[in-house]
């Protein structure tokens, strides 16, 4: 990962790899996963997004502030 330390002049030549989060330390939940399991599962791992991946696929990600928007609108409309 790259660090702070890192010269601003080299910071637009710095592979993509070495400022990428390894996929074995992402956080994974499946598309059926609901809403409220989502965000439990990111309070209890201390993350504000998570990969989406159907068996071997990644379909998506989604964070926190886009599940907390969805429901109030949920709410907002009484659905």
């Amino acid at each position: 990962m790259m660090s702070q330390s890192t010269p601003r002049a080299q910071w637009f030549n710095t592979p993509v790899r070495m400022i990428t989060t390894p996929f074995k330390h992402l956080h994974i939940v499946k598309p059926s996963n609901g809403i409220l399991e989502v965000l439990q599962i990111m309070r209890q791992q201390g993350v504000n997004q998570v990969l989406v991946v159907d068996e071997e696929t990644i379909v998506g990600w989604i964070d926190r502030e886009h599940l907390l928007r969805i429901l109030q609108l949920h709410v907002a409309t009484e659905r």
